[in-house]
């Protein structure tokens, strides 16, 4: 495809083929140093879609264009994009209801905090909250098992 962006097409040639992530990453850093293509970003695009910004017929009205790249998950790009044009939470209902339909979502609601804990050099504890958790029950409970509660 003439104006394709070549991580797309590294990534759909990787999973039409298997391809693992690191293999595709490869591919695209070898198309990107020794082709004359221009490559503008390293993440495939796996969805996209115009969204109205502004009320109908308001001459403040425009469209723009959602984008979820891949590696990230779904809730948190559409989190991260109706906090930037200021839309509401039936927009961002919307918007994420519609990405998973299309790409494979694993939660609903995005991280708000997210620490990487080391405890006695022993262990490396990932904890993550997510829009409305209890943020002291989420640490308790990550930390309980290694004795730091």
């Amino acid at each position: 495809f003439e104006r394709e962006e070549p991580a797309d097409a590294v990534y759909r040639f990787g999973k039409l083929h298997g391809l693992y992530d690191w293999q595709r990453r490869q591919i695209l850093g070898n198309v990107c140093e020794s082709s004359s293509l221009t490559c503008h970003r390293n993440d495939a695009l796996l969805w996209s879609a115009p969204v109205s910004i502004g009320k109908s017929g308001d001459t403040e009205e425009k469209i723009v264009e959602f984008e979820l790249l891949e590696g990230v998950e779904a809730a948190d790009a559409v989190d991260s994009f109706v906090r930037e044009y200021e839309l509401s939470e039936e927009y961002r209902k919307l918007i994420l209801n519609a990405a998973c339909v299309a790409v494979k979502c694993t939660r609903t609601e995005p991280v708000i905090w997210k620490k990487s804990i080391s405890i006695d050099s022993k262990w490396n504890v990932d904890i993550e909250i997510l829009r409305g958790q209890e943020p002291a029950t989420v640490i308790y409970t990550a930390l309980r098992p290694h004795g730091v509660a």
